[in-house]
């Protein structure tokens, strides 16, 4: 391998590791802004389940699973604030 060679390989080298330098930043603040937008979707809930409406219409105060299992399922469920 010539000198010339090695010197290209060289700026070759770093070329892709201050791209990858980039993208590892990129890549930061793309997680931080997904857990910051997790964050404030989460504290938006719709406050404590107290319950669910089932298929068939039946109303429980059943909060988890099980609830309306002899209804056809959960239709939706209830919380709180609703």
């Amino acid at each position: 391998m010539s000198p010339i060679s090695q010197v290209c390989d060289l700026r070759l080298m770093e070329k892709i590791i201050k791209i990858l330098i980039i993208m590892k930043k990129k890549i930061v603040i793309i997680i931080i802004a997904l857990l910051t937008l997790s964050l404030i979707v989460g504290s938006c809930s719709r406050g404590k389940r107290v319950g669910a409406v089932c298929e068939d219409g039946w109303r429980s105060s059943a909060t988890g699973r099980g609830a309306c299992s002899h209804h056809d399922g959960v239709d939706h469920w209830i919380y709180e604030n609703d």
